[in-house]
């Protein structure tokens, strides 16, 4: 295994605090986001397709504004719909969303990237998405900390293609909202919810 340098590692810590950074605000934003208690949330959940369509829009939502906290709706969705329906469809907004997210960076990132970064340093992270991206790419996704919506936007400002980006955030997001729903269920019903 290749040695990583100085330049690669630096990259992959301050990728890890950004990362965390984004989680943190989203649990900081979760109160104000807390749409399960929402007159409209109640309303349409008597309508079952409406509610599904809805927290699949939502999801994708949440993926490209990653602040966007889902965690309530989740455990509500969950606990009304069950847990099997309720991550297919938060799994595959997300992965909708992350697409959206993807071609995004892809799009507008790179070359800003390109224009605030010295040639050096912007050659040093493409040389690095190349040889150790996937690779890293992985361990960052799936490190319990780090959400794994911001790191579609890191995908697509480096070489890394879509379809295994999307496998690994699938594998990431998957367990996440797994034990969120089924941990979150539980909560609720021990509380008598």
């Amino acid at each position: 295994m290749e040695k990583l340098t100085r330049f690669e590692l630096k990259f992959l810590f301050w990728s890890v605090v950004l990362a965390i950074g984004v989680t943190l605000l989203s649990a900081w934003l979760s109160p104000y986001f807390d749409l399960s208690q929402s007159p409209f949330i109640k309303k349409i959940i008597g309508a079952r397709e409406e509610a599904l369509v809805f927290y699949f829009f939502y999801s994708v939502f949440a993926t490209i504004f990653v602040p966007v906290p889902t965690m309530p709706l989740e455990v509500l969705f969950a606990g009304i719909f069950g847990v099997p329906i309720t991550l297919i469809i938060r799994l595959t907004g997300s992965l909708v969303g992350a697409t959206f997210a993807f071609a995004i960076a892809h799009t507008y990132g790179r070359p800003l990237l390109r224009r605030i970064l010295l040639v050096s340093s912007y050659n040093e992270i493409e040389k690095f998405s190349s040889t150790q991206g996937l690779k890293a790419f992985f361990f960052i996704s799936v490190f319990p900390l780090v959400n794994p919506e911001i790191m579609a936007y890191v995908a697509g400002l480096g070489s890394l293609r879509l379809i295994p980006t999307l496998g690994i955030l699938a594998v990431a997001n998957f367990y996440r909202f797994f034990i969120a729903m089924v941990w979150g269920r539980q909560i609720l019903q021990n509380l008598g919810l």
